[in-house]
């Protein structure tokens, strides 16, 4: 062929291979979160100077950037937002926490209308929502997540306070300030508290945060509940979420692969903000997005020890002795947490094949097995202690008292696990997750423990603190790194 050959004189199938190959970067495209754009992964702009030769060749590379390419968002971080994340996170929580003692306060607006409309839309709740009707107040009613992801319990009180709200008298019933309804010296409007439902995925603008400070009535975060040294960050799934919001639909549909790398903690529940990527996933059916939690720097610092406390000056000896090892006892609960929303995101609509999270246990894959045996662990013990029920080893317990048992994570978590480590699950391991324990030998060998027994031995379990090993620092650097220098 001529060197001076018309690269239209090609064969379109032949051109759409050179249009691949020229729009293809090795690493594919990252999201710049304080440029609020995409770049290469050796962050440079991207070239797309071929699709200015002519109009032709314009119109044939249309949308085939984004197609040829997998997109690639972190956790964002930045001096310019770590204060509005911060504050976004405690408000959020607070709205959470009121809502919840509106709930548990209004049992005398709970009449058989809202009894109806919890079975039909959140009918695993309708026990709570009848206890409360039966018994009144009650401190650890709601709150609990009733063995449910956490989002799923949030769901279900703000619908069913909504729905209580209509109730002629909602509003005297609660608008007594006592104190211990919420905990505060100032009255948040009621009102405002019971139609607030910011999105935990949402990048809030200043204006945003103020309409939630004046919601829950709090100019600013109490002491040490929004800590000034903290590296406040946004999660990689909310980052893609606010981009894609922000793209026409037919540039989102040109979109084929995501890669979301949860790789440090978030704020706002970052283990449900693929909620948000649900109504993408549905317009776009060919969207293919990986989700990749960090287990070392993201899931268990979650589970541990909040960093305020841990780099408190007073807390110098317990440095030494007690934050300077992972404590296995928040293990469990940090995983399941990205477990079970994950879960549950078919209930919500997620396609199926739309998303696969992936549990990392990067760099150290080999320690982390032995962390992840102490998830299979406590499966196993769930698993063991409801056979113990069924068996009649053990009295049968009540809805409120087998949730509350030290043994129970979530209902659906032994199942979950077995699906992973078989690998049935669009949720896998990077790492062997090793095998699941025998649940009729936990059985067996202690079918004369009463149900308090199984409590006081779950909690003896050895070993009750692991260590990183390299190339990871130590596990206190390793949370140092979550904290502004002093």
């Amino acid at each position: 062929m001529s060197p001076n050959a018309h690269l239209l004189d090609l064969p379109r199938e032949l051109r759409d291979k050179i249009y691949a190959d020229y729009l293809s970067e090795d690493g594919g495209y990252l999201f710049n979160f304080e440029r609020g754009r995409l770049g290469t992964a050796e962050h440079q702009p991207i070239n797309l100077s071929l699709m200015y030769t002519c109009r032709q060749v314009a119109t044939e590379m249309r949308g085939l950037a984004l197609g040829a390419n997998a997109v690639t968002f972190t956790t964002g971080y930045s001096n310019r937002t770590r204060a509005d994340a911060g504050q976004f996170d405690h408000y959020l929580d607070q709205v959470r926490r009121f809502k919840n003692s509106l709930l548990s306060s209004a049992h005398p607006c709970v009449t058989a209308e809202a009894i109806e409309h919890t079975a039909r839309h959140h009918g695993e709740f309708l026990p709570v929502l009848r206890r409360l009707q039966a018994e009144g107040w009650t401190h650890d009613l709601i709150g609990n997540n009733g063995g449910l992801a956490p989002s799923r319990e949030r769901h279900f009180v703000a619908s069913t306070l909504a729905e209580l709200s209509k109730h002629p008298d909602f509003t005297a019933i609660l608008s007594q300030d006592n104190g211990l309804l919420w905990g505060t010296d100032e009255t948040p409007n009621l009102n405002e508290i019971v139609s607030c439902n910011p999105l935990p995925w949402a990048i809030p603008t200043k204006d945003d945060i103020a309409k939630l400070s004046q919601a829950v009535s709090n100019p600013t975060p109490l002491a040490g509940e929004c800590w000034e040294r903290q590296k406040y960050r946004y999660s990689a799934a909310a980052l893609a979420i606010n981009f894609l919001a922000s793209l026409p639909p037919h540039v989102r549909v040109q979109f084929r692969t995501l890669i979301l790398r949860e790789d440090r903690m978030a704020v706002g529940y970052p283990e449900c903000h693929a909620q948000g990527l649900i109504p993408f996933c549905r317009e776009n059916p060919r969207l293919r997005i990986t989700q990749t939690v960090n287990l070392w720097r993201n899931a268990f610092p979650k589970g541990s020890k909040p960093l305020r406390i841990v780099l408190n000056p007073a807390s110098v000896l317990a440095r030494r002795y007690q934050y300077n090892k992972l404590n296995a006892h928040g293990v469990t609960d940090s995983v399941a947490l990205w477990i079970m929303e994950a879960v549950a995101l078919p209930s919500f609509g997620m396609p199926p094949g739309s998303l696969t999270v992936i549990l990392d246990g990067d760099p150290i894959p080999s320690e982390t097995v032995h962390v992840f045996d102490r998830v299979l662990r406590d499966a196993a013990w769930q698993s063991a202690l409801d056979e113990c029920y069924a068996r009649k080893h053990i009295p049968s317990p009540s809805w409120f008292e087998r949730r509350s048992h030290k043994c129970y994570r979530f209902e659906g978590f032994p199942a979950a696990l077995d699906d992973i480590v078989k690998g049935r699950s669009f949720i896998r391991c990077n790492f062997n997750p090793g095998d699941v324990w025998d649940v009729e030998r936990l059985v067996e060998a202690n079918r004369n423990w009463s149900a308090k027994e199984w409590a006081r031995q779950w909690i003896d379990h050895r070993p009750r603190t692991f260590e990183t090993t390299v190339p990871l620092p130590s596990w206190l650097e390793l949370r140092r790194e979550d904290a502004l220098p002093e």
